[in-house]
């Protein structure tokens, strides 16, 4: 005769009969449910049922109690029973109790009976059936044994759970090397999340996660692991967990066809260079002299990062140069602007690594989800190559950071308006600031770009240097000005120059492409500062060029420590040129770009006034209209703006 009720005790501890809940009652009688059935149809002692309600500090009443619920348990199971009625199911023995029902009632004997069934056809050769019924006994574990009743620490409970445990590494084992080694990943990672240091477990799901395909998420995995032994134990990995880690490493097992790799080829991706680029020889010798040192170290990847002012020519350097080296980079050179400047959100982590890794030949299907994954699969696909690796229009060291590779033979080049202090702590980056090129180079510049003789006689030296002043010789301003001046030719140059000089602030500068526009190029680094800042950078286009913390504070009204976090904001995006300690200065076209923002400010507020006070409106038309600020009114807008 079979019985009405069914029981869960993997998970939650639960009486069904149909598919409704039969309410065992609170936490005591369905502790002892749970190790009647655990036993399954052994005898439990009373003292038994009394330790595992109370421990070592029972009540007088204890045995009662238990009687009590053993009373409520058996009217659960045959609820017609007469109150102090035996029962069929759950029987009174010598000293105890036992529980008697079928095992196709209880989850737990289910599982065992799967369990026993999948080592029996292991033992006869039948592997595929051996490790589906594994798969299907592990499926009947939504939790840990009696989930919620504060007795995991139980010598019982603890048992049952590492039977869990123990078929998880056997299906695990049974698995490896067959089309079913992704069945049973879902269980590993369950048993694995249960027991966390369990490293026989973890040793298993390491070589599950190589086996599909998935050797970047097992190396992550193991990293993880160990710092959290060492962190809360002291202690390194043991040897089963490290020799499945040695096996990941050296002999990663093929992926499975809907992860595979496109074939790969050295990937190509550097920009074309500059046709016309001349001079930085100095800063070139510079970065052979660091990359020199730096592969010489074999402590992981090579880092080198140029910064400086928007428009100064760090990509168009960092360009020419990758091609210089790229011989030494057999493996291939991969280009990636970050946008760290850019006029939307700077590239996030994950996708910078997916587009990396999309130039190494990894197909999306291969991708993992999280950054986390990405970086480790990132490390493992550049191990052992030598690659060249340009990120350009870097926002800060932590964009950068994943997208470090470890092979020693590999070379990241960065870009950006920071200074890259953090990279160069963490990472042993080596830094180079590019200032504006000097007179001789920023000449030689305009006139390649200009595709022009040297200037004959003196009226031409003249002009010339006086083109090169008004632009600052920042490269940028020299490429539009070069660009402008060929739309003109072939007038002389003085007439050329002339047309420039007209042009009052930026206009001169602009372009009807955004990206080489040098307004839009400083606005994109403005629009980034805190308000404070943005305050200060205003402020600065009435004041001098040149600015230390105390004028700064003066500035401001804020303290000399506030105005020093002020200044380094305003170095960061490239809008101060750093002299000396603490000591710093604008380019004549950044404060150019401030002073028309501090315009905008005098001229806003001025508005806001006349609407505020009303009056003779004509008596501030002219202000309105653009015209120059008096001192008096400078200081009472500045006072807000």
């Amino acid at each position: 005769m079979s019985i009405p009720v069914r029981f869960t005790v993997l998970g939650a501890v639960r009486a069904l009969r149909g598919e409704h809940e039969v309410d065992l009652g609170a936490r005591q009688p369905r502790l002892m449910a749970a190790m009647l059935l655990a036993r399954a149809g052994r005898p439990v002692a009373v003292a038994e049922l009394v330790e595992l309600l109370w421990g070592d500090d029972p009540p007088p009443t204890a045995v009662n109690v238990v009687h009590r619920h053993i009373g409520a348990i058996r009217r659960v199971i045959e609820p017609g029973l007469a109150r102090r009625a035996e029962g069929q199911w759950l029987v009174r023995e010598p000293g105890g109790y036992r529980i008697a029902v079928p095992a196709e009632a209880v989850d737990l004997s289910r599982f065992r009976q799967l369990a026993a069934h999948a080592a029996d056809r292991l033992r006869a050769g039948e592997r595929d059936a051996a490790i589906l019924a594994y798969r299907d006994a592990l499926a009947l574990w939504p939790g840990r044994f009696g989930a919620g009743l504060g007795a995991d620490t139980h010598p019982l409970f603890v048992a049952v759970n590492r039977e869990r445990a123990v078929v998880a590494r056997a299906a695990a084992d049974a698995a490896l090397g067959t089309a079913h080694a992704a069945e049973l990943l879902p269980a590993l990672h369950a048993e694995a999340a249960a027991e966390p240091f369990d490293e026989a477990t973890h040793a298993r799901l390491l070589l599950l996660l190589a086996a599909t395909g998935r050797p970047a998420e097992a190396i992550e995995r193991y990293h993880r692991l160990r710092e959290r032994l060492v962190e809360e134990f002291g202690m390194e990995p043991g040897r089963e967990l490290s020799a499945a880690f040695e096996t990941v490493l050296r002999e990663p097992p093929a992926p499975e066809p809907a992860l595979q790799a496109v074939p790969f080829a050295p990937p190509a991706q550097l920009p074309a260079g500059l046709a016309q680029f001349t001079g930085r020889v100095r800063e070139r010798q510079d970065l052979d002299r660091m990359l020199a040192h730096g592969l010489a170290q074999r402590h992981g990847a090579t880092v080198l990062a140029l910064d400086g002012m928007p428009g100064v020519g760090k990509t168009t350097l960092a360009v020419r140069w990758a091609h210089q080296v790229a011989h030494r980079f057999p493996d291939g050179q991969l280009f990636l602007n970050l946008r760290g400047f850019g006029d939307g959100e700077p590239l996030p982590a994950a996708e910078a690594l997916a587009q990396l890794l999309a130039g190494l030949g990894v197909a999306p299907a291969g991708l993992p989800d999280s950054a986390e994954a990405r970086a480790a699969l990132w490390r493992t696909r550049t191990a052992g190559r030598a690659l060249l690796i340009l990120l350009d229009d870097v926002r800060d060291a932590e964009q950068v950071r994943p997208l470090i590779p470890a092979a020693p033979a590999s070379l990241v080049l960065v870009t950006g308006r920071s200074r890259l202090g953090n990279l160069a702590a963490s990472d042993g980056a080596r830094l180079l600031t590019l200032d504006v090129p000097p007179a001789a180079d920023a000449r030689a510049l305009l006139l390649a770009r200009l595709t022009l003789p040297d200037p004959a006689g003196r009226e031409d030296e003249t002009t010339l240097d006086a083109v090169l002043d008004h632009a600052g010789r920042l490269p940028l301003a020299l490429a539009i000005i070069a660009a402008r001046m060929s739309e003109y030719a072939p007038r002389p140059l003085r007439d050329l120059a002339g047309c420039m000089a007209e042009k009052t602030g930026l206009d001169g500068f602009a372009a009807d492409d955004a990206d080489r526009d040098l307004r839009a190029a400083l606005e994109r680094s403005y629009r980034r500062l805190s308000p404070q800042a943005a305050r200060l950078f205003r402020r600065l286009g009435w004041s001098s060029a040149d600015l230390d913390p105390d004028r700064a504070a003066e500035l401001t009204g804020v303290s000399r420590s506030a105005a020093t976090v002020l200044i380094a904001e305003l170095g960061r995006a490239g809008l101060l040129t750093r002299t000396g300690l603490h000591h710093y200065t604008l380019h004549r076209l950044v404060r150019a770009y401030a002073i028309e923002l501090a315009g905008q400010s005098v001229r806003q507020q001025r508005l806001r006034l006349v609407r505020t006070l009303g009056g003779d409106s004509a008596h501030y038309a002219g202000t309105a209209a653009g015209r120059p600020p008096s001192a008096s009114s400078i200081s009472m807008a500045s006072s807000s703006g």
